[in-house]
């Protein structure tokens, strides 16, 4: 928290507005938070401090931010992370002068030691074309990623979601169709801090269920969006990222009633499992494994442990 908090409050850009969420944390993050916005007092009128009256989630936590906010463009940026100093102003400069809806840019992924620049596979900046590649999995659709105009997120057809796995893809994906001047800066300004112990990466029997839930009802949200759009462009792209959800599960598959849900939540997916090419042959070498009830065998061998 600390680190992220210093990386905002040292930004070049001067005129900021900076909403900081607490989701009833049990930690002292808002002490800390306090503490070093001593150190800035020129940022103090800038700050917006809220709390949740109970623990909601990334996902509400991120519409509340959204709903509260007032200036011309938003970006998100999470506690674990920070961003490069100029990053801001070279973002928003840049979307200034090219009359941007969104931005999107590259990235640096840490472990906290050592950190290594990522960029953004987009085959190119036509919108079709990055949501194809997000809504498949293929690249990451990070809202902190992401400098978007704000009047974007305030389009009648914006659909929020509750669910917290992929709920910033989800919101991604439906403002890049609704945008209409997309562009990538290929520079990285945000720090991923990959931390092994968060709960997108920890593995107990829970998160894979709730990982699974979460990710079908955004996914369920998505094609809500693409219809009432009347767009038929990523029926293969959906087809994917169902697949993606359902493998959430696959740890799980020993205990029958996951079997079940991984088996039947998208009964149809696996006649057309082998004609996907974008899918590699040992993904689905472990569903047909799967599908035969074999897979508890490879689960063994993986040496797959779970927390309790």
């Amino acid at each position: 928290m600390e680190r992220c908090a210093r990386s905002l409050f040292e930004q070049t850009l001067d005129d900021i507005e900076y909403l900081f969420i607490d989701d009833a944390s049990p930690d002292r993050s808002v002490e800390i938070l306090l503490r070093i916005l001593e150190e800035y007092p020129h940022r103090k009128k800038q700050v917006k401090i809220h709390h949740m009256d109970r623990n909601s989630g990334q996902a509400i936590v991120r519409q509340w931010g959204i709903q509260n906010s007032s200036g011309e463009y938003i970006i998100h940026c999470d506690s674990d992370d920070w961003v490069e100093k100029d990053a801001y102003e070279s973002l928003y400069l840049y979307a200034i002068s090219n009359k941007c809806d969104i931005v999107l840019h590259d990235y640096f992924m840490s472990d906290g030691a050592e950190k290594k620049v990522v960029n953004l596979n987009f085959p190119d900046v036509e919108k079709k074309s990055i949501i194809s590649t997000i809504i498949s999995g293929a690249e990451r659709g990070s809202l902190c990623m992401a400098l978007v105009k704000r009047e974007i997120y305030f389009k009648e057809e914006m659909l929020f979601p509750v669910g917290d796995m992929t709920e910033d893809s989800t919101l991604l994906i439906q403002m890049l169709w609704l945008a209409d001047n997309i562009k990538h800066l290929p520079k990285p300004y945000y720090n991923y801090y990959r931390n092994a112990s968060s709960t997108t990466n920890s593995l107990s029997v829970a998160s894979c269920e709730k990982k699974f839930k979460d990710c079908c009802n955004n996914t369920t949200l998505i094609e809500e969006f693409l219809n009432e759009h009347c767009c038929t462009l990523f029926k293969e792209d959906i087809l994917i990222r169902k697949l993606l959800n359902i493998n959430l599960l696959l740890p799980a598959i020993y205990k029958h009633p996951y079997y079940l849900k991984w088996r039947y939540t998208y009964p149809d997916i696996f006649s057309q499992i082998l004609r996907l090419r974008r899918i590699s042959w040992g993904v689905k070498v472990k569903i047909i494994l799967a599908y035969c009830g074999f897979y508890p065998i490879y689960h063994f061998l993986k040496g797959y442990k779970f927390a309790k």
